[in-house]
């Protein structure tokens, strides 16, 4: 190749740069797509931990509401005198300090009590500190005793932070007595983030929240150490917390300070990984706003994972682009070769006849021979290609299942709550411990339902509404007609309408409240039972009603149906993924809206998809 034409070898680099250029692309994008579904996860994890502690949080509140005693001391202490009010913060503390370790124990680090002009009546964790204004440093506070309504988030207190609930406190005569703060500590959120989901995480904290405290005399700061992430940030500090892996996770942060000192910058979520010798971490941080919900964040919350998907991915990429540039190589050697031929060719035609016939046939013979090896190699492209898809539909199912299990977790977690609080009787529980098997068999359903719809794209196509139904109703007949349901379809198909959705969503929805209307009919005793869809078109809005004749859903429950942690064994049953997904589907996909009623028959759930004529 030592006579190689300046113009071909531009041409190969050019040609090496673009494939090579592309192939990396690609590789990227599929990082790119493992990172973000890292941030999903961390954040899903956290979403669900924090609506936990939330509805912990209003369970207390309104055991403190409706418990008389601490409403009428609340009340006196308004105009009470300062030996009065000495008499009476001690007897709120003798009712709460026992509840309050209980309290602890699910996690809740503080329970303050404020008098509307934003002094501390009572810290049940800390009695002998009160009358403190909190107006310059507790922000939550003061907006509660400001508007009288309750408030949630992230904030630092006099000594350390937490997530705090505040709650407004009214007797019964609509007279405002001050708030209430329930904070949870961060240690809790991360040791459920560890314990149920198996995922590292720690909590930074800004600096400039931590300098606020006032009690510099407790020794505040020395639950807080300089974080490896971030100069402004403090980590905070939990018993057997560690980085995993800390020498190829500190490498990894240097070198991507730049980039994460930006991210942090403007407040955004965000992963990196570190790749040494087959040994990778994936280091995913989401933002927490302070309690005002400024653009700022007051705290991150990190999670260092291990993701071998990525590592094949890398592996991958190298191995193709090696073949890619030895096929390039190749080709350029038998490019630049014929065109040498053709050159002495010229020279010699009727000297060198009887060798170009057999150059010629040598040629053949070589392209044959380097066909059938291309082919090979193609073939192994394509298997590994292959196994990189399954080990993406494997992830997703995955990423699937670990909803239903954090609500496995969380029932279980909410029915020892109850039972220690002596909410339940034998036959609540016993209705939890039934949805807790149910969603159990709703893990098994996943896998088939991502079978058939692996093969959709997620992405919008335009289809025929009425074919889409008639989809899921192919689906869910045969299971409707096992358990004698009756399926009345009224579906409408002269007026045939063209609707631009994702199918393989729009049909989950459908194929889940089918599953959910024909579990409530199984449950009950109805003699002829039946399951009705229609459809009914307006200029804009393309509504679909699915109606079963089951009795209802009681009032108390329907405003619920929709919450990820309603766990009756109507709203857990399905193949989809809940209807608390359904809904999220409905809304943030299809741009719709998802919601249910009663009708003198039963339940009606109605979905409304916005559409151009």
């Amino acid at each position: 190749m030592k006579n190689i034409k300046y113009p071909l070898l531009v041409i190969y680099i050019f040609i090496c740069f673009i494939v090579l250029s592309l192939i990396n692309l690609h590789s990227n994008k599929l990082i790119d797509t493992e990172l973000e579904n890292s941030i999903k996860d961390l954040k899903l994890h956290y979403n669900i931990t924090t609506y936990h502690n939330k509805k912990s949080a209003e369970f207390i509140f309104l055991e403190i509401r409706k418990n008389k005693k601490i409403i009428e001391i609340l009340g006196k202490a308004l105009n009470a005198s300062p030996s009065e009010l000495v008499i009476l913060r001690k007897e709120l503390y003798s009712i709460l300090s026992h509840r309050f370790e209980t309290m602890k124990t699910k996690g809740i680090k503080i329970l303050t009590f404020a008098t509307p002009d934003n002094k501390t009546f009572l810290r049940v964790h800390k009695e002998d500190k009160f009358e403190d204004d909190l107006s310059s440093i507790r922000e939550g506070i003061v907006l509660v005793n400001k508007t009288k309504r309750k408030s949630y988030g992230f904030e630092q207190g006099k000594i350390s932070h937490a997530f705090r609930n505040i709650y407004p406190i009214f007797n019964s005569k609509n007279e405002y007595l001050g708030c209430v703060d329930i904070g949870f500590d961060s240690e809790h959120i991360q040791k459920t983030i560890t314990d149920v989901n198996k995922m590292h995480s720690h909590f930074l904290v800004n600096k400039t929240i931590v300098d606020r405290s006032i009690w510099k005399d407790e020794g505040y700061s020395s639950s807080y150490k300089q974080s490896i992430e971030h100069k402004d940030f403090f980590i905070s500090e939990v018993k057997d917390v560690n980085h995993v892996k800390i020498d190829i996770s500190k490498r990894t942060i240097d070198k991507r300070q730049d980039f994460i000192n930006n991210k942090i910058a403007n407040a955004k979520e965000f992963a990196i990984y570190g790749l040494e010798d087959d040994d990778l971490i994936v280091i995913s941080f989401i933002p927490i706003s302070n309690i005002l919900k400024s653009t700022k964040s007051a705290a991150y919350i990190v999670s260092y994972t291990y993701n071998p998907q990525i590592v094949k991915i890398i592996k991958l990429t190298q191995i193709i682009n090696v073949i890619a540039f030895i096929l390039m190589v190749i080709v350029l050697y038998l490019i630049n070769k014929q065109n040498g031929h053709k050159e002495e060719l010229s020279v010699e035609v009727d000297k060198k006849t009887k060798e170009l016939k057999e150059l010629n046939e040598n040629l053949e013979a070589k392209i044959e021979y380097e066909t059938k090896r291309n082919r090979q190699k193609d073939k192994q492209i394509y298997d590994h290609a292959k196994n990189a898809q399954m080990g993406e539909m494997i992830g997703n199912i995955a990423h699937q299942w670990r909803q239903p299990l954090s609500l496995i977790s969380t029932v279980a977690s909410g029915l020892k709550l109850k039972i220690e609080f002596d909410l339940f009787e034998k036959k609540d529980a016993i209705k939890e411990l039934e949805s807790l098997n149910n969603t159990a068999q709703h893990l098994s359903e996943t896998i088939d339902i991502f079978r058939d719809y692996i093969k959709n794209e997620k992405k919008l196509e335009k289809v025929i509404l009425q074919d889409r139904l008639d989809y899921a109703l192919a689906i869910v007949g045969p299971s409707l007609n096992s358990k004698h349901i009756k399926l009345i379809n009224k579906i409408d198909y002269e007026d045939r309408i063209n609707i631009e959705i994702v199918v393989g969503e729009l049909s989950q929805v459908l194929i889940n409240i089918f599953n959910n209307a024909k579990d409530v009919l199984d449950e009950k005793e109805i003699k002829d039972k039946w399951v009705k869809i229609s459809i009914k078109k307006s200029e804009k809005v393309v509504t679909i009603y699915i109606e079963d004749n089951a009795g209802g859903i009681k009032d108390d429950v329907l405003p619920k149906i929709f919450d990820p942690y309603f766990t009756t064994k109507h709203q857990s049953q399905g193949t989809g993924i809940g209807l608390y997904m359904s809904a999220q589907i409905v809304e943030k996909h299809l741009h719709g809206s998802l919601y249910a009623k009663n009708s003198d028959n039963g339940a009606v759930f109605v979905i409304e998809i916005p559409y151009n004529n």
